[in-house]
């Protein structure tokens, strides 16, 4: 069973979707541009070695590529899976670990691009 999720704005149709299954639902009407979020925090917390968080779409846990490589790798870390609904993407299979590698690599060279277009 999932514990948790951080719903984003429109919380009605986000938590409709995650009310099955999840033991427990936070929800952060703040903006997934920040990692500043209270409900955020409460939910990595909350969640032990074995659980998997739950979001409703990537852009609702993160709007940024790097954030949410980061976050998910700080989850994994932790024996913590992360599922996201609609890019169905799943951190406990080894296709959504591939994904998020896939991410890293994006990130990694967008960056490596910014700096040889500053340079």
């Amino acid at each position: 069973m999932s514990p948790c999720v951080p719903a984003g704005l429109t919380l009605d149709r986000q938590i409709d979707a995650l009310t099955a299954g999840c033991r427990k639902i936070f929800a952060d009407e703040m903006s997934g541009k920040s990692t500043l979020r209270s409900e955020l925090k409460a939910c990595h917390a909350f969640l032990d070695a074995g659980d998997t968080l739950v979001d409703p779409s990537l852009d609702r846990y993160g709007r940024s590529l790097q954030d949410l490589i980061n976050m998910v790798a700080e989850l994994c870390e932790r024996g913590t899976g992360f599922t996201s609904l609609h890019e169905n993407l799943d951190t406990t299979t080894p296709g959504g670990r591939l994904v998020v590698h896939v991410f890293a690599a994006l990130a990694e060279f967008i960056r490596e691009l910014i700096v040889q277009l500053t340079a």
